[in-house]
């Protein structure tokens, strides 16, 4: 029964630092970019996205496309 009170407790240990860990992640953010810096994509350790910034010189029907694929390009970098 000894062994398994020790067990218990780094169970809970170990619960305790993923926790902390998780805590620690939400507050770190990656930032990828695509199109030489005309499209930015921030995400959260938690992969949340957090913010997305477009240059405007891209927000024209004709670069709908362009666009679309800079913005997965960001993503992924991030």
């Amino acid at each position: 029964m000894k062994n398994l009170g020790q067990m218990m407790k780094q169970a809970q240990e170990m619960q305790s630092k993923m926790t902390e860990m998780q805590d620690r992640l939400s507050d770190l953010e990656m930032t990828g970019f695509a199109g030489g810096g005309m499209v930015e994509f921030t995400l959260t350790g938690k992969n949340e996205a957090r913010r997305l910034k477009i240059d405007p010189s891209l927000l024209s029907p004709d670069s709908a496309e362009m666009l679309e694929d800079l913005i997965v390009a960001a993503a992924n970098d991030a």
